[in-house]
C-alpha cells in the first residue's frame, strides 16, 4: 500500500474494495526498543578557576559544610525529576504507536478485496488473487475441455479398458468450486480468518475436483467387473483321464513290435488365476478424475498358478518300470529281463514343457523294452576270443599234476570290468591238502623239489594272452633263466608270498579265463567282448647276450647225489638282456597304428657245471666230446626266478 493510501498496481485482478495486511507489533517489543534508544545523561563537572588547594579552601571559607551538602541534594532531586518526565513521555509515545498499529491492523483485516486467497490451486491451475468471475472463466476454459475429451485408460497384460466422458457422464460444477474457493478465509471467527490469511501467503492450497463432480459410479464399477472377466482368468487345476484297457501279458507277443498303444492318458493343463481388486482400481479412477490426471493406469494384478503335473506320480500310478537282465557274478548265469509298461518319462517331460496353460497333452501307454535283455547279454558277453595260447610241457607226473590243478583253479574265472586279477589270490597257497606235489623248482640257481613246482608255466601262458588282449599289467617278473615254451620277454614267474602276476580288466565288459592242461599242452583262452579297432603283435629285441662258461664243482666221492668225477651237474644256459615291444595294427587296413615298449627282461646265464671228485693225488679230466652236448637254453621243465620259483 502506498503511503498516501492509493492502490498499488500488482498486475492482478482487483475490485474497488481495497484489502491490506496489517502487522501487529507487541507492546513489549516497542518498550524494549524505546528503552534501548534512551541514553543516560552525564552532567559535566565544574572546573575551579584557580589552583585546586586554594579554590577548595576559598569555597569552604565562603559557605561552610552545611551549605555545600544542601546544594548537592537539590541537584540530585532535579536530575531524577527530569528522568521521570522523559520516561513518562516515551512510554506515552509507545502506547500511542501501538494503539495506532492495532487500529490499522484491525481495519486492514476487516477489509475485503473481493479476491480469492493467494496460492489457491485447482488441478494445477493457480486461481489465487483472481476474482470469482475470472476464476470461473479460467477453469471452464482449461478443465471442461479435458473432461469432455480425455479418456481414463486402464491396462492389463491381457487387455485395456477405456472410460470415455460419455460413458462416465462426468460433469464439473465450476460455480460451486469457485464459490467454495472464494469463501476460504471469509468465514469463521476473526482469528480463523487471520490464520487463513497468514496460511495463504505461506502455503499452497490444492482444491480437489472430485467433490464438485458428478460421475456414473454404477457404470464405472460394472465396467471394471467386466474388464476383470475379459482380461483376467479363473484358476483351474490340471485334469487327468485314462482310456483303454491295460494288457495282461508280461511282454508283447513280438518283442520287435512293441510300440502299439493299449491305453491313452489325456492331460489337460490348468490355467492361472489372474485378477485385481476392483474397489482399489475404482479408487484409482476417482483419484485420476480428482487430479485431472489422464496418464494410463497400470492395474496392479495378482496371478495364482495352477499345480504342476507331477510325472513321478503319473509313473507310479500308470507305469511299471522295466528290469534289465543281469549277469550273476557268482555263477555267471544271466537273469531274465522284465518288460515295463507305460510311457517314457523323458518324452512326457518334453511335451509338458512345450505345452501352454490349458493345452491338452495325450500320452500313449505301451510296452517298454528293457535296455538289456538276456539275449543281449548272451550275444555280447564272452562272445569274442580276446587271446589264446598253447605252451608245451614234457611228461613229469608231479609237475603235470600241478599244472592241471593250477589250470582248474583259474578256469572259468570272470574278471569284472575294472577288477584286478591276482594269480596268487585265485590259486591260494599251494599245499598238499589241495593236491599239489613236489616238483622241480629253483632257488638261487639250484634245482630243488617244491610243492607246486611247474605252475609258473600256467602264469606265463596267461601273461602271454594278456599281452595280446592288450590288458593292463599290474605286476609281472621274468624268470631268472629263460623258458623255451614262450618267446623271450613274454614269461612270468610266481611264488607264494613273494612274487605274483596281476593284471587289470580295463575293458567295459567282463573277461572269462578258460584254462586246462592236457595232451602235453597248457591252453589258456581269454573270452570277452572285443570292441577294439586294432589287433596286437608282440616282438622282442635282444640287447645283449651273456655266454655261459664251464666250471668245476668239487664234491666228495661219497656226495649224496652220487655224482662221479667228470659228470655234468648243470648244462650251460645263455643269458639275455631283452626289450619286448607291442605293435598295434588297424583291423581293416593292417596299418601300424602304434608301437610301445612293453617290458624289459634280464635273464641270467648259468655256467655249465662239472663234478670234480676230491682226490688230491689224481687229476680230473673232462670226457672228450662233452662240450658238444652242452645246452644253450634251459629245458622246458626247469625255470627259476633267482629265489624260489614254482617251476
Amino acid at each position: 500500500m502506498a503511503a498516501n493510501g492509493n492502490h498499488e498496481n500488482d498486475g492482478r485482478d482487483r475490485s474497488s474494495n481495497y484489502y491490506s495486511e496489517t502487522i501487529i507489533i507487541p507492546s513489549s517489543q516497542v518498550n524494549s526498543k524505546a528503552a534501548a534508544q534512551k541514553k543516560p545523561v552525564k552532567k559535566a563537572a565544574s572546573k575551579p578557576k584557580s589552583g585546586g588547594a586554594f579554590a577548595a579552601s576559598a569555597s569552604k571559607s565562603r559557605s561552610g559544610g552545611a551549605f555545600a551538602a544542601a546544594s548537592s541534594s537539590n541537584d540530585k532531586i532535579r536530575r531524577n525529576r527530569t528522568i521521570a518526565i522523559i520516561s513518562i513521555c516515551a512510554l506515552a509515545a509507545v502506547l500511542v504507536m501501538c494503539l495506532g498499529i492495532g487500529l490499522w491492523f484491525y481495519f486492514a483485516t476487516s477489509a475485503d478485496n473481493g479476491l480469492i486467497m493467494d496460492n489457491t490451486f485447482v488441478a494445477g491451475i493457480n486461481i489465487g488473487g483472481m476474482s470469482p468471475e475470472s476464476a470461473k472463466s479460467t477453469l471452464r476454459n482449461k478443465l471442461e475441455g479435458q473432461l469432455n475429451t480425455q479418456n481414463i485408460v486402464l491396462s492389463l497384460p491381457n487387455g485395456q479398458l477405456e472410460l470415455t466422458p460419455a460413458d462416465t457422464k462426468v460433469k464439473l460444477d465450476v460455480d460451486l468450486l469457485v464459490n467454495d474457493a472464494y469463501r476460504y478465509g471469509r468465514t469463521g471467527s476473526r482469528n480463523d480468518r487471520i490464520e487463513a490469511m497468514a496460511n495463504a501467503t505461506l502455503t499452497k492450497r490444492e482444491i480437489g475436483l472430485l467433490s464438485y463432480m458428478t460421475l456414473d459410479a454404477g457404470y464405472i464399477k460394472d465396467a471394471l467387473n467386466q474388464f476383470l472377466v475379459d482380461s483376467g482368468s479363473t484358476l483351474t487345476q490340471p485334469t487327468i483321464q485314462i482310456e483303454g484297457a491295460r494288457p495282461t501279458d508280461a511282454k508283447p507277443e513280438d518283442p520287435d513290435d512293441y510300440a502299439d498303444a493299449y491305453q491313452t492318458l489325456t492331460i489337460v493343463l490348468g490355467t492361472p488365476g489372474i485378477g485385481f481388486d476392483t474397489d482399489a482400481v475404482y479408487e484409482q479412477v476417482l483419484d485420476a478424475y480428482n487430479h485431472l490426471d489422464f496418464t494410463p493406469i497400470e492395474v496392479e494384478y495378482t496371478t495364482t498358478d495352477p499345480k504342476n503335473v507331477n510325472i513321478a506320480d503319473l509313473e507310479k500310478e500308470y507305469c511299471t518300470e522295466p528290469v534289465d537282465a543281469v549277469l550273476n557274478e557268482s555263477d555267471f548265469t544271466i537273469t531274465d529281463e522284465v518288460w515295463g509298461y507305460g510311457f517314457i518319462s523323458k518324452s512326457v517331460g518334453n511335451l509338458l514343457d512345450a505345452a501352454d496353460y490349458g493345452d491338452t497333452v495325450t500320452l500313449a501307454l505301451t510296452y517298454i523294452r528293457p535296455e538289456v535283455t538276456k539275449e543281449d547279454l548272451e550275444n555280447t558277453l564272452f562272445k569274442d576270443v580276446l587271446a589264446s595260447a598253447d605252451t608245451i610241457y614234457y611228461l613229469d607226473p608231479p609237475r603235470t599234476n600241478n599244472l592241471i590243478l593250477a589250470c582248474a583253479a583259474i578256469n572259468n574265472y570272470v574278471v569284472k570290468p575294472g577288477e584286478t586279477f591276482s594269480f596268487n589270490e585265485v590259486l591260494g597257497e599251494r599245499t598238499e591238502e589241495k593236491g599239489y606235489q613236489p616238483a622241480g623248482a629253483y632257488a638261487d640257481g639250484e634245482t630243488v623239489e617244491q610243492l607246486g613246482g611247474g605252475i609258473c608255466q600256467v602264469a606265463s601262458t596267461l601273461y602271454y594272452c594278456t599281452l595280446y588282449a592288450d590288458l593292463y599289467i599290474v605286476e609281472r617278473e621274468e624268470h631268472m633263466f629263460t623258458a623255451d615254451y614262450l618267446p623271450l620277454g613274454m614269461d612270468a614267474t610266481v611264488n607264494w608270498g613273494t612274487l605274483d602276476f596281476r593284471f587289470r580288466n580295463d575293458t567295459d565288459y567282463p573277461i572269462r579265463i578258460e584254462a586246462n592242461a592236457e595232451d602235453s599242452y597248457v591252453t589258456v583262452v581269454l573270452r570277452g567282448t572285443d570292441d577294439k579297432n586294432y589287433y596286437v603283435e608282440m616282438e622282442y629285441e635282444i640287447l645283449e647276450e651273456y655266454q655261459w662258461e664251464t666250471v668245476e664243482r668239487v664234491l666228495e666221492e661219497d656226495n649224496e647225489d652220487g655224482y662221479v668225477d667228470g659228470e655234468v651237474i648243470y648244462n650251460g644256459w645263455m643269458g639275455y638282456s631283452v626289450d619286448t615291444y607291442k605293435y598295434k595294427y588297424d583291423k581293416q587296413t593292417d596299418e601300424l597304428l602304434y608301437c610301445e615298449l612293453e617290458s624289459h627282461s634280464e635273464y641270467s646265464k648259468r655256467d655249465k657245471t662239472i663234478c670234480k671228485i676230491n682226490k688230491p693225488t689224481e687229476e680230473t679230466t673232462i670226457a672228450e666230446g662233452d662240450e658238444n652236448t652242452d645246452a644253450t637254453e634251459a629245458p622246458a621243465d626247469f625255470e627259476e626266478d633267482g629265489g624260489y620259483s614254482e617251476d
